[in-house]
């Protein structure tokens, strides 16, 4: 039983390990991206992923997600469409 404990213990204290906002990860999986993409779509991520964390997006997925669309119009040279 006392193993189950300290296990469960242990468990809690690294899920408390990652304090970083729901922003913070958003921005963090775009400028990811933004490294691993073609050259014309980065810029679009990485100025999203600032923008993300400079506003504490009310919904980062949501602004995560257009910015990769906005990045994939920027790829194949298309204008962003409103979102």
């Amino acid at each position: 039983m006392r193993t189950l404990t300290l296990l469960a213990a242990a468990g809690l204290a690294l899920a408390a390990c990652n304090t970083a906002t729901p922003a913070e990860n958003s921005a963090d999986a775009l400028r990811q991206a933004a490294d691993q993409s073609d050259p014309a779509a980065a810029p679009a991520l990485d100025n999203a992923a600032d923008a993300i964390e400079a506003n504490a997006a009310a919904d980062p997925g949501a602004a995560a997600q257009d910015a990769l669309a906005n990045g994939g119009d920027a790829q194949v040279g298309t204008t962003p469409q409103p979102r």
